[in-house]
């Protein structure tokens, strides 16, 4: 109800929205549907966008018939490609104040291509460039952690982005995130 009312004449965005399916007895997502079709007739001033993966979209409908009759439109939106998930990346390692090093563009374009083959529709586009970053930053860290201050810059190396790649690639395999524990043990 506050959520609505502060949305008021705005739009609601629900992201990951296929969460609601994954509520095994549907207890949980049957009050939340609900909650959703009520607040959408009260509130018609407030546009309510569920953003989800392209599978979930009919057991989503089908969750109530009140909620299905309220969307009015299903929006489905491309992947993004190589190329510009390539750019992405870029720009997310300039907005952390990194630099991607020379001759990444094809090893990021293969790797996003494998990775899309491998996690199908739930495949995160821009999440992925992210998650890659976000690797390559630990990785670079990891390094200079080892290394001397002259080798501390702002450049994520090729190797940086190999390491990162095999990292993330092995996540996947094993279905499970390993975290990689960095500290010191007192005595």
């Amino acid at each position: 109800s506050n959520l609505f009312q502060k949305t008021r004449n705005g739009v609601l965005f629900v992201d990951e929205a296929g969460f609601f399916l994954q509520d095994s007895d549907r207890s949980f997502t049957s009050e939340a549907i609900k909650e959703f079709v009520r607040h959408m007739e009260m509130y018609r001033d407030v546009t309510v966008i569920f953003a989800l993966y392209p599978g979930e979209v009919e057991a989503w409908l089908s969750l109530d018939a009140g909620l299905a009759s309220r969307i009015g439109r299903i929006v489905k939106f491309e992947d993004y490609t190589q190329d510009e998930l390539f750019v992405i990346g870029k720009e997310m390692c300039e907005e952390r104040g990194y630099v991607m090093g020379n001759e990444m563009e094809t090893e990021i374009s293969i790797y996003m291509k494998e990775r899309r083959g491998v996690l199908g529709e739930k495949f995160g586009n821009a999440r992925e460039s992210r998650k890659l970053v976000e690797a390559a930053i630990m990785e670079k860290s990891m390094r200079c952690f080892q290394e001397s201050a002259e080798e501390r810059d702002c450049v994520l190396t090729k190797d940086d982005f190999i390491r990162a790649m095999e990292r993330l690639k092995k996540e996947v395999k094993n279905g499970e995130k390993k975290r990689r524990v960095v500290g010191f043990i007192g005595g």
